[in-house]
């Protein structure tokens, strides 16, 4: 199966569709295939848990009419650095 990558920032979420925003601050309207994976941390979590402003990477199915998404993965923050 052959996938697209997307990575952004959540602007709004439902059952059918995903808005991200990208670091252009261009917005990306997605499709939501009716049995979409959320991975947090490697563990599965409900899409409601999805939050604005959240950084995700949505894996869209290049092969199925819409190319909808079949997973979201919440990119953990950055850990700041310490001296």
């Amino acid at each position: 199966m052959a996938n697209v990558i997307h990575t952004g920032r959540v602007r709004s979420v439902s059952q059918q569709r995903l808005v991200l925003v990208d670091d252009t601050g261009a917005a990306n309207t997605l499709s939501l295939a009716p049995d979409v994976r959320v991975l947090r941390e490697g563990q599965q979590v409900s899409l409601r848990s999805i939050q604005e402003g959240t950084v995700v990477r949505a894996s869209a199915s290049l092969y199925t009419r819409g190319n909808p998404v079949t997973e979201i993965e919440v990119v953990p923050p950055a850990r700041s650095r310490t001296r």
